[in-house]
């Protein structure tokens, strides 16, 4: 998992990587603490690099992204949005949505 730590950042890691997945959370989110705790697992499954990063520190990036509820989960795929999840979801959903934007063409 790479901690954001600028936008600059953010913007040379996902130009680096065919499919990646961002996780905007929230510092005091219990719901963003459950899918922390699986990045590691998702990463490891999936073979994904995993951005995370709190939209206290970043709000106009979550503006941008359309941010509405925590954690919010981007799968991207060649820069562009490929699947959303607003919400925890399982790890077996996710790890698979990642599988599917890396097998489509």
């Amino acid at each position: 998992m790479i901690e954001v730590f600028s936008e600059e950042n953010f913007y040379a890691a996902i130009d680096s990587h065919h499919v990646y997945m961002v996780v905007f959370s929230g510092k005091q989110c219990p719901a963003c603490r459950l899918l922390e705790k699986m990045i590691p697992d998702i990463e490891d499954e999936a073979g994904v690099m995993v951005l995370h990063f709190y939209v206290e520190s970043f709000p106009a990036l979550a503006r941008r992204y359309g941010v509405r509820a925590l954690p919010y989960t981007l799968i991207f795929k060649d820069g562009l949005v490929f699947e959303v999840f607003a919400g925890v979801r399982t790890k077996k959903a996710i790890v698979a949505a990642i599988k599917n934007a890396k097998a489509v063409e």
